[in-house]
């Protein structure tokens, strides 16, 4: 490999624990050892894809898991090494301008092997090499090649040829510098041993390289370049980088033993580091960050020890330049992992996989930071086209085999059942995602349940299944670092075809008449009446079960505490999914349930949404430091759920008005940070380049959503009201002199005896002009009276 300036050294600090983030699974085994179970047998024919979707007509819920574990439940234990050259070669060539640096890296990666245990539980353990930072620092110092310009030494040393242009020379160092460079500093064996490299007398004994001579000559620039790199290789000698360790094992655990008793696979993650510390995943670019800094931390205090004053700006300078280029690549991933923790609420639907592919590849498109890194990470445009490529089809197949081939599914049948689901719902809260789709029931699944359905005197309108996959990686910086969960449900809407009969008997009537010879008549009339009567069987009725609410929130949303209602304007495209139970009631009182459905999707009524009782003032609490609430959402006076049965919430941030250092309170303070934040837009800065408040939770970073809530608070003219709303991030913003001036109006009279008795909407309702003020007057006499 190309050497430069610690590139190598960088790359063992930084790239290997990120790189671990990325380890990939049993699918690059290359040898597999089989232990087989001793009740295993052999499936003439693997499960398809069809099975393991498959939905019996009388069940609503699959149990895929069930299916898979019993697939594989004759598996027996497997074990083999990981393959990562290819891999590692499909991520050294996206590694734009890091490429070297990602190809060294990659390198330290040792004994990678894994073993998938009858439990279903995938073990990934793994070395990574420890780098001798020493002999990699020492052997940078040492090249002097001619060829190479790059190293410390050739780099200070200045062009002095006829022409030279002294705008060339590294800051704090000319000819004359390197002339003084103090030889005596330098082991009499070690300049013996110069002199005779170079084959001039003089450096045995000269005290500095500017009274060397070369035939009687001062020696020329070509030689002064190679003495000058001499010396500073010989510096470094002194300089121990040892101390910093970033070798360690890692081990990686995906619990597929969790399938057995439902659908949420957890993984743990750990690396024993050399350093005698155990880390795990979500704390490898902090460790980054901290192994970064100690070796720079080492080698300027070893410059400023060792090399000649006059010369160590420079080389420190090409030292610091590389170090910190990579302690802030560090930085973003940590800051990276941060901003996912503390994410707000999103969510966003598309028509179909292709469709957020696309949406997605815009995003990475205009991400300015991998533009600048030339990192090219467009996806494929659909799922198949994942799926065809042949990296991936090759770790496919080497899956497949691993699992003695119990499952019949191709890479190209997943890809296209990707991209066939329909109505993708993304849901994301801070390091937890749900994505919802729909896809239809297959041919044979719709027959059963129709031909299921008549018997119980149903008619089939509609069936689909719904797929629910979850994501969480909240704990991250923890051993468990994370969980899936993939559920799959039948929707059914149904008619009912039962009808109502009717049996009757019709009235008859007999008359009989009699007449007697005698002088008295006797008529006998006899009539027999049937009453009609009429047989009806049960009528299915329907009962509401409850109802699920859909909708967009609005990621960010900010209040002031002393606001006396929420904004419904935060959720968008609400819709209502209603259930429903169908039965009747028996003769002995019992209520027989035939089944559920669901009903059409309707528009949500947005006069019936609220959030119960709940307000910006009776919801802030003064003692909680991350502003950050979870306001529950009401339809028709009752609280709701989502699709996935949680209830449905309103991420929301609440702070007090003018408080722009996060503190609580509104003062002089906050005041004086809006002054310095428009000082600083208006020497040409930009907002998303500048932090508002100063507070600690910011972690520093000026596009945090708490510098957004800051610009909230500390924007108390709201200049341009039409435009800027509650949800308006602080790069809309404006901030300027007025807000300050507002800001310590407000302080004032909260400071003021003759304000005590009133609220801080009240006070400010005043410094706004929304109010009159009552002590106006009493302000105007007294200012008069101090005139006169």
């Amino acid at each position: 490999m190309k050497n430069s300036l610690f590139k190598r050294a960088i790359a063992a600090a930084a790239t290997v624990p990120l790189a671990l983030t990325q380890c990939p699974t049993f699918t690059n085994a290359v040898s597999i050892n089989a232990v087989k179970g001793t009740a295993q047998v052999q499936a003439e024919e693997g499960v398809t894809l069809e099975d393991i979707l498959y939905i019996p007509a009388g069940q609503t819920v699959s149990n895929w898991n069930k299916k898979l574990t019993q697939a594989m439940a004759s598996q027996g234990e497997k074990t083999g090494t990981v393959n990562i050259e290819e891999l590692s070669q499909r991520i050294i060539n996206n590694a734009g301008q890091y490429k070297d640096v990602a190809e060294y890296a990659l390198d330290l990666l040792k004994n990678v092997t894994y073993k998938l245990d009858e439990n279903l539980d995938l073990t990934i353990e793994g070395e990574v090499a420890e780098p001798d930072f020493n002999e990699i620092i020492k052997t940078e110092m040492d090249s002097s090649s001619s060829s190479s310009e790059a190293t410390p030494g050739r780099q200070m040393a200045p062009k002095v040829a006829e022409g030279f242009d002294l705008s060339l020379l590294p800051e704090g160092v000319d000819v004359e510098d390197l002339k003084k460079l103090d030889l005596t500093t330098i082991a009499d064996e070690t300049r013996k041993e110069l002199a005779e490299k170079y084959d001039i007398p003089e450096i045995a004994t000269a005290k500095t390289i500017g009274e060397i001579k070369l035939d009687g000559k001062n020696i020329d620039n070509e030689t002064i370049k190679n003495i000058s790199q001499d010396y500073v290789s010989i510096k470094f000698d002194g300089i121990d980088f040892s101390k910093t360790k970033i070798g360690g094992k890692f081990k990686l655990v995906i619990n597929g033993s969790d399938l057995k008793a439902g659908t949420t696979v957890t993984a743990d993650f750990t690396y024993e580091c050399n350093d005698g510390n155990t880390y795990y995943l979500g704390q490898l670019p902090e460790f980054a960050k901290n192994s970064l800094e100690a070796i720079k931390k080492t080698g300027d205090e070893g410059i400023k020890n060792s090399i000649d004053e006059s010369v160590a700006t420079a080389i420190q300078d090409k030292f610091d330049h590389k170090l910190n280029k990579l302690i802030k690549v560090a930085s973003k991933a940590d800051n990276g992992i941060t901003r996912l923790l503390n994410a707000g609420q999103h969510s966003k639907t598309f028509a179909s996989v292709p469709d957020a592919i696309a949406y997605t590849n815009d995003r990475i498109t205009s991400n300015k930071y991998y533009k600048k890194a030339e990192i090219n990470k467009q996806l494929p445009a659909k799922a198949t086209d994942i799926a065809a490529n042949s990296l991936v089809l090759k770790y496919y197949e080497k899956a497949m085999e691993a699992t003695d081939n119990k499952f019949s599914i191709t890479a190209n049948e997943l890809g296209q059942f990707v991209d066939s689901l329909m109505n993708v719902k993304v849901d994301t809260d801070g390091a937890k995602g749900t994505v919802v789709a729909i896809f239809p029931d297959s041919e044979k699944e719709t027959k059963e349940l129709q031909e299921y359905l008549a018997q119980k005197g149903y008619v089939l309108e509609n069936s689909y299944k719904k797929l629910t996959a979850k994501g969480d990686l909240t704990n991250v910086k923890t051993e468990k670092f994370g969980s899936a969960d993939i559920q799959l449900e039948r929707v059914m809407q149904t008619n009912t075809t039962t009808t109502t009969t009717s049996t009757t008997t019709t009235t008859t009537t007999t008359t009989t008449s009699g007449t007697d010879t005698d002088t008295d008549t006797d008529t006998n009339t006899t009539t027999t009446t049937t009453t009609p009567t009429t047989t009806t069987e049960p009528v299915v009725t329907t009962t509401v079960l409850g109802a699920y609410l859909e909708a967009q929130v609005e990621q960010y949303s900010f209040y002031y505490s002393i606001e006396e209602a929420f904004d419904k304007s935060q959720i968008t495209n609400a819709k209502i999914h209603g259930k429903y139970q169908e039965g009747y009631k028996q003769e002995d009182g019992t209520v027989k349930i035939t089944g559920e459905k669901e009903n059409a999707v309707v528009d949500a009524d947005m006069d019936l949404i609220s959030f119960g009782t709940a307000t910006p003032a009776n919801t802030y609490d003064k003692t909680s430091k991350t502003y950050k609430y979870e306001i529950p959402v009401y339809y028709n006076g009752e609280p709701v759920v989502d699709s996935v049965g949680e209830p449905f919430t309103m991420k929301v941030y609440i702070g007090v008005k003018g408080d722009t250092n996060l503190d609580g309170i509104a003062d002089a303070v906050d005041a004086s940070l809006v002054l310095r934040y428009y000082a600083q837009l208006s020497t040409g800065k930009k907002p998303e380049d500048v932090t508002l408040s100063n507070n600690a939770i910011l972690q520093g970073n000026p596009s945090s959503s708490y510098d957004d809530l800051a610009a909230f608070l500390s924007d108390v003219q709201t200049a341009g009201a039409t435009a800027v709303t509650r949800f308006t991030r602080k790069i809309n913003r404006t901030c300027d002199a007025v807000d300050s001036s507002r800001i310590l109006k407000f302080y004032a009279k909260r400071s003021s005896a003759d304000y005590e008795s009133m609220t801080n909407k009240q006070i400010w309702d005043i410094v706004d002009k929304i109010a009159p003020d009552p002590n106006a007057n009493k302000e105007a006499q007294e200012k008069a009276q101090d005139e006169a």
